[in-house]
């Protein structure tokens, strides 16, 4: 008996007929397995090393059902993806589109008044424009401001207002080159005099004033006519604005409204009315006084009395 058990122990008999079942198997199935498996390296090498044939027989149907498992969700996910990367796209896009409406809309800053009010450029000034921005123009507001209505009752301190036929008093003011100015030394015998008051320097419509007195300054010295411009702003401001607009003639800084008063052009407590006075040539004797006339207006209206009244 006991010989007997030791064979039985010792018996690897079936390892061999589970060899022989294996190899009774087909070996079709077993060659066309590593097929797939080449495709999946991992899977293949862990079930060649544990050499469970079994397994190998379950992992062929595993990954034939892997196979279109792996590709569903990767076509699945690629949807997704590229669809939502494009519908955020198109959104994004959207208001960029709308963002550049409102700048459209705001583009047109050339139609300011300010600017379209100083238009007035010739000679130098309008082949160049070099000094046009060296100083900020004033607001229109700010012109408003300063300007008085012409039925306003104008404070002539204390003394007797010109009226046509009187001569100039004898005022000093200075020019925009803090020059000392008799005004009553203006006038002689070959020279009238025409002197337009403006209610603030460097504003749109007093720039327009100033700036036709500029452009047709030529045919007033031809007919013996000196031009001055008149306001009450200090020197600094009178040149700052004479050189930038290239004037050919010099600006009064009346700051004490001394002249404006005598004028009849002063209207407390600092408000000026838009007004010009000419003084004959040879006698000195004002033979008009406008007052409340317009900017673009005023240069032309001048020159023709002059020329008429000088036939």
């Amino acid at each position: 008996m006991p010989p007997k058990k030791k064979e039985s122990s010792d018996a690897p008999a079936a390892e061999p007929r589970r060899s022989s079942r294996v190899a009774s198997q087909p070996a079709k199935p077993v060659e066309a397995k590593p097929k797939p498996a080449s495709k999946k390296a991992p899977a293949s090498k862990k079930r060649a090393a544990e050499g469970e044939p079994t397994a190998n027989g379950d992992a062929s149907k595993e990954s034939a059902a892997e196979k279109p498992a792996s590709k569903k969700p990767k076509s699945s996910a690629e949807k997704p993806k590229s669809a939502a990367a494009e519908k955020p796209k198109s959104k994004a896009e959207k208001p960029k589109s709308t963002a550049t409406k409102p700048e459209s809309k705001k583009a047109p800053a050339s139609s300011k008044k300010p600017a379209s009010t100083a238009k007035p450029k010739s000679g130098k000034n309008a082949a160049d424009g070099a000094n046009d921005d060296d100083i900020p123009e004033e607001t229109e507001e700010a012109e408003k401001e300063a300007e008085a209505s012409p039925d306003d009752k104008a404070e002539t301190g204390g003394e007797k207002e010109l009226e046509e036929g009187d001569v100039l008093p004898s005022i000093t003011i200075q020019d925009n080159k803090g020059q000392d100015v008799d005004v009553s030394t203006l006038c002689d015998s070959d020279h009238g005099l025409v002197i337009f008051v403006y209610p603030k320097a460097n504003t749109p419509g007093c720039t327009t004033q100033a700036c036709t007195y500029r452009d047709n300054y030529d045919e007033f010295e031809k007919l013996g006519y000196k031009v001055y411009g008149l306001s009450a702003d200090t020197v600094s401001a009178q040149d700052k604005w004479a050189t930038a607009k290239e004037f050919k003639y010099n600006l009064l800084a009346d700051t004490k409204h001394e002249l404006l008063k005598r004028l009849g052009a002063f209207v407390p407590p600092k408000n000026i009315k838009r007004s010009h006075f000419i003084f004959e040539k040879g006698t000195g004797k004002l033979v008009e006084k406008k007052v409340g006339v317009k900017p673009a207006d005023d240069t032309k209206n001048a020159l023709s009395f002059i020329q008429s009244h000088h036939k």
